[in-house]
């Protein structure tokens, strides 16, 4: 995954779930997960790779999408800014 901060953000990507069509929820492997996320200024740009562990997988081919979600927010005192908090809301279909 690759993060370009176009303001200070805080971006947690590291912390996802992921969801199969199958049924399967996981979190992201930490340990294994790179360490690239969290405060980052304006202007940087951060990249990693997320690990996740499907524990019922017999075959790559029984999964055809996945759904992965994570948090990202930002530091403002303006009370009517709605958009300071995001929870990324993903779907892939796999081919």
């Amino acid at each position: 995954m690759n993060i370009d901060a176009g303001r200070d953000i805080n971006a947690f990507p590291t912390q996802a779930t992921l969801s199969t069509d199958d049924g399967q929820q996981v979190e992201a492997d930490s340990f294994d997960s790179d360490s690239f996320d969290g405060s980052l200024n304006s202007g940087t740009h951060s990249d990693g790779n997320i690990y996740f562990l499907i524990p019922k997988l017999n075959d790559v081919s029984d999964i055809s999408s996945i759904r992965l979600k994570w948090l990202a927010y930002y530091e403002t005192d303006n009370i009517d800014d709605d958009n300071s908090h995001k929870d990324f809301d993903v779907s892939i279909h796999l081919q």
